[in-house]
Order: structure tokens, then sequence, then C-alpha cells
């Protein structure tokens, strides 16, 4: 992947991987929020299921939900957005939106010298960073509060912008992650209701 064109086997194996972890980016970001502790070994002989040598719980319901949405962005391969959004819901029934994650894939053109290694290698940088950033900001402490006779913390998947109006007024928004190549960027961005707009009974 040192030319400055793509084939046809190149390309098809950069998209392949970029929704790999836009998957598992999503099962990662709602694992976080489930309110449990988890301790997890690296296999030294990883599957498809273990992909980056990352030992994630499987979340069957949130990775399949994930896949059906990746998969049938618009058609477009090679510019598309997924995205989390974290919910609170409350017993009395009322819902707030406690952050918004946002997977994004654009096709500009950065580094002259990229290879399947090299990305490879970028990416799983990022997903396991990711794994660490999703445990420190504000809405892990609310999922670890969680109960069933207080509220419980669910999640949204979909395609497109990011509904940052449903945070409310003041909120954070930061870009947590970018890996940048010539051929592809991939950015994860992550926007959040701050604590003193978080109305708990």
């Amino acid at each position: 992947m040192t030319s400055d064109v793509l084939t046809k086997a190149e390309r098809a194996d950069m998209i392949k991987l970029a929704k790999s972890v836009a998957i598992k980016s999503a099962a990662i970001i709602v694992q976080s929020r489930d309110g449990k502790t988890v301790l997890t070994k690296c296999n030294p002989n990883p599957t498809d299921h273990t992909l980056f040598n990352l030992a994630v719980c499987e979340m069957a319901d949130v990775e399949r939900e994930a896949r059906r949405v990746i998969w049938s962005l618009s058609g477009n391969d090679t510019r598309w957005s997924l995205c989390v959004d974290i919910v609170l819901k409350t017993v009395e029934g009322e819902s707030m939106t406690l952050e918004t994650w946002n997977i994004s894939l654009s096709s500009e053109l950065r580094d002259h010298n990229i290879n399947t290694y090299a990305l490879y290698s970028r990416f799983g940088i990022i997903i396991k960073s990711l794994l660490a950033i999703s445990r420190v900001v504000p809405a892990y402490r609310y999922s670890r509060r969680q109960t069933p006779d207080t509220f419980v913390i669910d999640y949204r998947i979909y395609e497109g912008e990011p509904k940052r109006s449903n945070l409310g007024p003041n909120k954070k928004f930061r870009r947590e992650l970018s890996p940048e190549t010539r051929h592809v960027m991939y950015s994860f961005l992550v926007c959040g209701r701050p604590a003193k707009n978080v109305y708990l009974r």
C-alpha cells in the first residue's frame, strides 16, 4: 500500500478493517456503560472475535445492531459516520442522553507511505486506547451507579451526524482519537452532557 493509488484488494482490506473497528468500538463503548467490572485476558492466538488481540466480552445484540448499520451505510464505503448514544432511563419513564460517540471515516489523503501492517497497528493502538478512555469520561460514573430501582443506562446506534442537541446546553465536545494516513482519516469524537445538567431524583 505504498503507491499513490490503492489497488482493488488494498481498498477492500482497508474498508473491511475500518468497518470491523467501528463495530468493535461500538461494543467497547456500550460495554463500558453496563455498570459491571470486567476482567479479561489477552489471547495469544487471536481469531476474528479477538480483533487486535483485545479480549472484549461478546455483546451479540450491540454488535448485530452496529453491523446492521455499518454495512448499510448508504452504499458509500469511503465516507461514513456511525453514532452511539448513551441514554439514561429512570424508573419513572424519563430519559436523557448522557453522551454521543461519533465514529467516522473519510477518504482524505494524508500519509504517503502507509502499509497494511502499519494501518492495522495504528487501529490497534486506537481501539485499545478507546477501551481506557471510555472509562474516564463522566458518563462512566453514572453507569456504575445504575440499579433497576433507580435508573439504567441504554444505548442507540445509528448512521449519520451525531444528535448533539439531545445533550442540552453547555455540552462538552472533544476529539478523542484520530489516526490519519494518506488513504484514510478515521475519527472518534465524544460529546457529553455536563454533570450539572444531569438531573436525578
